[in-house]
């Protein structure tokens, strides 16, 4: 019994993260194809357009089991048009990116607990498992904001490492989960007697496996460096004005202010990120700050200081 769960689980998981890939493979067509125009549409509108790719493929792609790909399809681009209505409104900020690519999840999750209730199979299993999937979209939410704090925190191969174990994660259990609701409204299936469906959903594991591979051997030969890159200038309109005192709490700042040039990969991020939240602070008071240049006055002298990361 449990091995058909399971079965039914990791097609989710796989779904999830092929319709990821095809998710974004479909955007950049259509941003280079340009069909209709989409170049002139507002940008806080595009920033969703993935998000109901995504999940309009992972309802098709699981659906397949079923003969549901239509349906489940729709109700998976619904959620992803839902979540962007909502960033698009203001009233979940479209910058926290990690809670608006699972928020269909939970949205998906109520369609079930709908269809459960309509085909009268609610009870403590489905019950459970509907409440598991939105508690694990909103912990696998904050799971990725913390993830991104992390890959903040340190520099070299270990932030790659970090966002692609964060996201491999959250997408093989939200997935799974969900895959599981389906499971249990609409019972076992078999594609054998389809070929396409068989052939898809084969192809589908084949790019989920490749793209898994290709993603771990980015992220261990990606790095992350940060630095500061600084040149002397004549008095600016705008400036921050540094002590002795706070240009010492930045060893390797202030050996770069010292020799007028740029450092960088060996700066900690810690100092980086210490140091910008400061400049970044009085900045909007007395700078204009454009483009992450900070302008900054020591002793007689005014420096560019921009922030590098690479």
């Amino acid at each position: 019994m449990w091995t058909g769960r399971i079965k039914y689980f990791l097609h989710g998981a796989v779904g999830l993260i092929f319709s990821q890939v095809t998710g974004f493979v479909l955007l950049m067509l259509i941003i280079l194809l340009n069909p209709f125009n989409v170049r002139e549409i507002p940008s806080d509108i595009m920033s969703f357009l993935p998000i109901a790719l995504i999940w309009g493929i992972f309802g098709i792609y699981t659906g397949l089991l079923w003969n549901k790909e239509l349906e489940l399809g729709a109700s998976g681009f619904v959620s992803g048009i839902l979540v962007g209505i909502v960033g698009y409104s203001g009233i979940v900020p479209l910058n926290l990116n990690p809670f608006m690519i699972f928020l269909p999840g939970i949205i998906l999750a109520v369609f079930l607990m709908a269809r459960a209730a309509s085909e009268k199979k609610i009870n403590k299993t489905t019950i459970i498992l509907y409440i598991g999937i939105v508690v694990a979209a909103i912990l696998i939410s904050v799971f990725q904001q913390y993830a991104i704090v992390l890959e903040n925190k340190y520099t070299g191969v270990l932030t790659s490492l970090i966002g692609f174990f964060s996201n491999l994660f959250s997408f093989i259990i939200l997935g799974g989960l969900i895959s599981s609701g389906f499971y249990y409204i609409y019972g076992t299936s078999d594609t054998g007697k389809n070929g396409f469906k068989r052939t898809f959903i084969r192809v589908g594991k084949i790019i989920s496996a490749i793209s898994i591979l290709l993603m771990f051997v980015v992220a261990l030969t990606n790095s992350q460096y940060v630095g500061y890159s600084i040149s002397k200038v004549n008095e600016p309109e705008f400036f921050v004005v540094m002590n002795t005192e706070e240009i010492n709490r930045f060893p390797i700042f202030a050996e770069a202010v010292n020799g007028n040039g740029y450092h960088g990969q060996q700066v900690p991020m810690e100092e980086w990120n210490a140091l910008r939240d400061l400049l970044v602070e009085q900045k909007k008071y007395n700078s204009n700050g454009t483009n992450g240049n900070c302008y900054v006055k020591i002793n007689n002298s005014y420096y560019q200081i921009n922030f590098v990361i690479s």
